[in-house]
């Protein structure tokens, strides 16, 4: 038993040298003690995150939330075009899936339509992004150049571009005849119009009548 008491006092005689050559020690043991005791609170992966990762998720919402915007943004000029009957004429090679311009924008466009925005790669969001702007650009660009005269016919598209346009501001028999004369000529080029824009295009025709 003396023997147990000898080298509890050789111990204490080492601690106390430790201690008083590097008082550093004595916290460090605390801070172990308390550790395996548990009075430290609760583990580190239960702490609120730093600031700078915070920082980082907002940086990412924002990123997000711009690349979405873009999206939208082109989603609504594309929907413009073809819900009016002039300009889906004028703009025909945009929706004519045989153009290779207008090929890549739709599959830039399906994909992202597609995909779950709000929860993907945003690295891989915004390139799929920069890619629908490029192709829209181009999409766009080759439609304006080419006109109406994308329909197959350069005089016939012409006929209709001016038919469409003159529907747009006549009413009455004047519009049933307008409307029957653009549809003579689309039908012969093979060219059916969007739902939309003859809906559209009616409807303001109803309200100006009942005005």
């Amino acid at each position: 038993m003396w023997q147990v008491g000898i080298i509890l006092v050789v111990l204490a005689v080492i601690l106390a040298i430790r201690v008083a050559s590097n008082p550093g020690s004595l916290r460090r043991m605390g801070r172990r003690a308390s550790d395996w005791f548990g009075l430290n609170g609760p583990p580190q992966d239960a702490l609120p995150a730093p600031r700078h990762a915070l920082e980082s998720a907002q940086s990412v919402l924002l990123r997000r939330n711009s690349a979405i915007r873009s999206f939208n943004q082109i989603s609504e000029q594309y929907g413009a075009l073809r819900s009016d009957i002039a300009d889906y004429i004028n703009h025909y090679a945009l929706f004519d899936a045989a153009v290779p311009a207008t090929a890549a924008f739709d599959t830039a466009y399906f994909r992202l339509a597609n995909a779950d925005m709000a929860g993907m790669d945003v690295s891989i969001l915004e390139a799929w992004v920069a890619d629908l702007r490029a192709t829209w650009q181009r999409a766009l660009s080759h439609a304006q150049r080419v006109g109406a005269a994308a329909l197959g016919d350069p005089k016939q598209g012409a006929r209709a571009a001016k038919l469409a346009a003159r529907a747009k501001s006549v009413s009455g028999a004047e519009f049933d005849s307008t409307m029957q004369a653009l549809r003579a000529i689309l039908d012969v080029l093979g060219v059916v119009l969007p739902r939309q824009a003859t809906q559209r295009l009616e409807a303001q025709h109803r309200r100006e009548i009942s005005d």
